[in-house]
């Protein structure tokens, strides 16, 4: 396939990879064993990925500049692979990084990638010799070797993006706007600015030769306030974009902090609350974070074949991912259809071609409950016998592994917010319970797929009572087992809304989104946050400036 944008792809890099990669594919040793026979090594694929990295970094604190980076950090990093063997038959993988001047003067630069490559094929032998004296005996053999599948080469030249911002008037604004903040019970105030422009190379021995250029630019807004024990609290709040346009101004800035400032007192002046099992409703971000943890890190084809690989168990028996051998199985409320989608261009984790070439693809994981798919890399589809879809991502210079982009929640059962938090009360008097809770915004997350097991932090917690009346309380995170959390969720409201953030795991911190409606779960385990979790401020006995 061929796409064809015009634009301003660097020719150095496209010379020294493409001059780099015909001499990796013609590598070739041959062993000589004692018994006389032969053993020829060369590689059946061989690719070059390169990042041409830029960014600027500002950090304010307090009405202060405390970091500028004004001038660019610039970069050429990139990774080599390797592969012996074949496609369907299994083999094995050789992969090294490197790092190129910033000049790309050719012999520089060639004299790294020589290394990468030698040290990738020497590595890619090596483990194809081990793979073959695990084989030897294994009840299991196939899963002693890595596969590939075989996808069609793609030819992608895309235009360059321009880093077009004015760093000076944002210094500005987050000055003013930080110093502006710092009253009353306020303690600290700090933002952060990011703009980063990363354009991606790849080439490989298929035929594929990829140029893309992204654009991504964040404004953080922390506020921290002393409670009544002296513990620093914190509340924040973060902006992306793709277009400088659309950075917020000085005044949605300030206006926004104001509001985060209000909500951070209503924080620190409620009663902390207890453990315990309650219904809950999740606002759209809470519940997008949910799945993302819940389901999304789950789907990740490689837990499913690190799972297979377990010689100890059958097949889909005491098995630790959760959804190994689940496909075609109904794993949640039939009323959930949940897809993953790259492809959309407003999402924060948008992108066109996936780190092995392939392009994007919208994803169905579950059609009304019934699991469909699973995030695959060209290396797990190649072991489960499929096509990739285009899910192999990786921050730069890291291993590409299946992750997630965009996950997109649809509901059948839907009803107006009113009507959901009436039916929250409800299920509390069915329960018995003198109150359930509505979780607005979200902290984050984070998961253990191998164990089953999760957490997400809410910012902003409300009791509801069966009378109506609803108190603010704090100090809390969700924790819970996957299975439970979904079996539980009993409605959905119709009014959908965006959670936009990065997500770090093995191959790297990448952007994501989720978009969600809220969802009312008849129960969810709740903890307390651990006061070793806050900073304590000793008593302040010097006077104040």
């Amino acid at each position: 396939m061929f796409y064809f944008e015009g634009g301003m792809a660097n020719k150095k890099v496209f010379g020294i990879v493409d001059s780099a990669l015909s001499r990796l594919q013609k590598a070739r040793y041959t062993f000589h064993e004692p018994s006389g026979r032969r053993i020829l090594y060369l590689p059946f694929f061989s690719s070059i990925r390169a990042c041409d990295s830029t960014s600027y970094n500002l950090e304010v604190s307090n009405g202060g500049l405390m970091a500028s980076g004004k001038n660019p950090s610039r970069g050429f990093r990139g990774r080599v692979e390797v592969r012996i063997g074949d496609y369907s038959k299994g083999g094995s993988v050789g992969t090294r990084s490197f790092k190129l001047s910033e000049s790309l003067e050719r012999i520089s630069s060639m004299r790294e990638l020589e290394d990468a490559m030698e040290l990738s094929f020497w590595d890619c032998t090596e483990d194809y010799n081990d793979s073959n004296s695990k084989a030897m005996g294994s009840k299991s053999r196939r899963a002693k070797y890595t596969f590939f599948s075989r996808e069609e080469p793609q030819v992608f030249i895309g235009r360059e993006k321009i880093m077009d911002v004015n760093l000076a008037r944002i210094t500005e604004d987050m000055t003013d706007v930080t110093k502006k903040l710092l009253k009353g019970r306020i303690w600290s105030t700090d933002m952060e600015f990011d703009a980063v422009r990363t354009n991606n190379y790849l080439i490989n021995s298929e035929g594929s030769r990829i140029f893309i250029s992204y654009l991504r630019y964040r404004i953080s807004l922390a506020l921290n306030a002393l409670d009544s024990k002296n513990r620093l609290v914190p509340h924040s709040k973060a902006y992306y974009c793709f277009d400088a346009s659309h950075i917020p101004s000085r005044e949605q800035l300030l206006a926004d902090g104001e509001t985060l400032s209000e909500e951070l007192i209503g924080i620190i002046n409620s009663p902390i609350q207890k453990n315990g099992t309650f219904p809950v409703i999740m606002d759209q971000k809470n519940h997008g974070v949910l799945w993302h943890e819940v389901m999304g890190h789950a789907l990740e084809a490689h837990r499913m074949q690190d799972d297979e690989d377990d010689e100890d168990n059958d097949y889909g028996e005491g098995k630790t991912s959760l959804f190994v051998g689940r496909l075609g199985h109904r794993v949640a409320p039939r009323f959930l259809t949940i897809y993953e989608d790259p492809t959309r261009k407003n999402l924060d984790g948008f992108y066109q071609f996936d780190e092995e070439g392939v392009k994007a693809q919208k994803v169905l994981l579950l059609k009304n409950g019934i699991l469909k798919n699973y995030l695959h890399s060209r290396s797990t589809a190649g072991y489960f016998k499929k096509h990739s879809n285009g899910h192999a991502r990786a921050a730069n210079g890291e291993i590409p592994v299946p992750r997630m982009s965009n996950i997109i929640v649809q509901s059948s059962n839907e009803v107006p917010f009113e009507q959901l938090k009436e039916n929250l009360i409800r299920e509390c008097e069915k329960q018995r319970k003198k109150f359930g809770l509505i979780f607005s915004e979200v902290d984050g997350g984070l998961t253990l797929p191998s164990e089953c097991y999760f957490k997400t932090y809410p910012s902003r917690v409300f009791r509801v009572y069966t009378n109506g009346k609803i108190q603010q309380v704090r100090g809390i995170y969700v924790v819970g087992t996957p299975y439970q959390v979904m079996e539980n969720i009993v409605q959905t409201s119709d009014d959908y809304d965006v959670f936009k953030g990065y997500c770090g795991a093995e191959s790297g911190w990448i952007p994501s989104s989720q978009v969600t409606p809220h969802a009312l779960i008849k129960s969810l385990e709740i903890n307390r946050i651990p006061d070793s979790s806050y900073r304590e401020m000793k008593q302040r006995d010097i006077p104040p400036a």
